[in-house]
């Protein structure tokens, strides 16, 4: 059975806090929270920039919100060139916050899939769940940004679910 998951205010705000839980020096990179400080800050307001994005698009539409994105986008860039030889880090944290709120979006709407679903007299339990929703991830900001933005702006998750009788 294909179903259609309709991405909730609940699903947002759980991967707002999954991310703000994350302490960025700790995240996997080489940055070191006293050497790095001001780098970490800068990494903290792209972020800022980012989920300001996403909440304009999860609650107005992509259209809406494209210009906030392009922001987000070009602050992140320009804080990749900035870092010269810290580019990486500061990508890959980035990158790890953007898997983080990818990861628990999709988990807290996977929630509501039904469990079991009756007919007549039978109950069908849920066997196997794959989602059927392409989400390319690359190391591209830009690329990791868009798709990530297109996946909460639209507010929906494909997903194919099948289910069977247990005896």
């Amino acid at each position: 059975m294909n179903l259609t998951i309709i991405a909730d205010r609940r699903d947002f705000e759980h991967a707002v806090k999954a991310v703000s839980a994350l302490d960025t020096s700790t995240l996997s990179t080489s940055l070191n929270a006293v050497k790095d400080a001001s780098l970490l800050g800068q990494i903290d307001s792209v972020w800022d920039d980012i989920l300001t994005a996403l909440r304009k698009g999860y609650e107005f539409g992509s259209e809406k919100a494209r210009d906030l994105l392009n922001q987000a986008i070009t602050h992140a860039e320009q804080l990749l060139l900035e870092a010269g030889s810290r580019a990486r880090d500061v990508q890959d944290a980035l990158l790890q916050k953007l898997q983080v709120w990818v990861q628990d979006f999709i988990s807290s709407a996977l929630k509501r899939v039904p469990t079991a679903i009756a007919l007549g007299d039978l109950t069908y339990n849920i066997t196997k769940v794959t989602c059927t929703q392409k989400l390319v991830m690359t190391g591209s900001i830009k690329m990791n940004l868009t798709e990530v933005f297109a996946l909460t702006s639209n507010g929906e998750l494909q997903v194919a679910v099948d289910y069977e009788v247990r005896q």
